[in-house]
């Protein structure tokens, strides 16, 4: 699996909400997304989506209950961090799953695509300040 097929699953991963819909010979079926799926699906699927529906499945039973503190507080300090937990949580997943894609990437002898990954994880992680972001874009722009 190359890197942009990669990232490509963990999007798709991340789009646990929504239905997708595709044709085959001239018959539109729903393929359940990897949310949807019931054990004997999950069983079926490759070691590295059977690890990312794991993340998946516990970041959704967090975000319920969350989500269930969140309706029932009526202290609007209390949902304002129930809701930069949720936040918190979405980005922890996104950081696991490249994690996931970079171990995979390693133990297959992809170094290269490894690194990529781990480097988004960390840049997730610790990203950079906006003024280096900034000044980056502005030297690229001068070199051009």
């Amino acid at each position: 699996m190359n890197f942009r097929t990669a990232l490509l699953v963990v999007l798709s991963a991340l789009t646990i909400a929504s239905p997708v819909l595709a044709e085959d010979t001239a018959e539109t079926y729903r393929q359940p997304n990897l949310m949807e799926m019931n054990e004997e699906q999950v069983a079926q699927l490759s070691p590295i989506l059977q690890q990312i529906h794991g993340v998946l499945a516990a970041h959704l039973v967090e975000t319920v209950a969350l989500t269930a503190k969140i309706e029932a507080s009526d202290a609007p300090l209390e949902v304002r961090a129930l809701e930069q937990q949720i936040g918190t949580a979405k980005l922890d997943v996104e950081i696991h799953i490249l994690e996931i894609q970079a171990e995979f990437a390693r133990n297959e002898g992809r170094i290269a695509e490894a690194k990529q990954f781990a480097d988004l994880a960390e840049n997730l992680r610790h990203p950079a300040p906006r003024e280096a972001v900034a000044a980056t874009a502005q030297r690229q722009e001068v070199s051009r």
